[in-house]
């Protein structure tokens, strides 16, 4: 695990199986580890009766990264594995952050990709927040999110 630069797993909030691990336990292992809690990539909702997307959220698959001052940013290899899985996650921010720690060592060509990927991504997240707006003015009580 010392060589791990993300893990995706899924963890569940409420006990499916006996004496299962929760998200907290998983959490607080992999804090230990040097990781940090990044973000949730899906949630499960449930009603009582019926798996139907609404109700208690049951389960969910998150992403955990390592935290970045421990990694050797000068180690180029290491950089860019770390900057491709942020770019994988959609975690842009996270991928310029490891380039501009590690002293712009990153090739310029990859840096491109990823500042051309930030613009990307900030139209998607302009046009959903045009799409949140609507959706509020049409009376709706309840908020929506992108996951991205």
């Amino acid at each position: 695990m010392n060589d791990c630069l993300g893990l995706e797993i899924e963890v569940e909030f409420a006990e499916l199986y006996e004496n299962q691990p929760l998200f907290s336990d998983v959490n607080n292992y992999l804090i230990d580890r040097g990781f940090y809690f990044c973000d949730f990539i899906k949630l499960a909702r449930w009603e009582r009766v019926k798996l139907s997307h609404y109700g208690r959220c049951v389960w969910g698959e998150g992403l955990w990264l390592r935290n970045i001052e421990s990694l050797d940013l000068n180690n180029i290899e290491e950089t860019l594995k770390y900057t491709a899985i942020c770019l994988l996650y959609g975690k842009i921010d996270e991928a310029l952050y490891a380039i501009k720690k590690s002293g712009n060592n990153v090739p310029s060509d990859f840096t491109k990709l990823v500042v051309e990927e930030e613009r990307h991504q900030q139209s998607v997240r302009s046009k959903f927040n045009m799409i949140q707006k609507i959706w509020l003015y049409l009376g709706n009580k309840k908020r929506i999110h992108l996951f991205d």
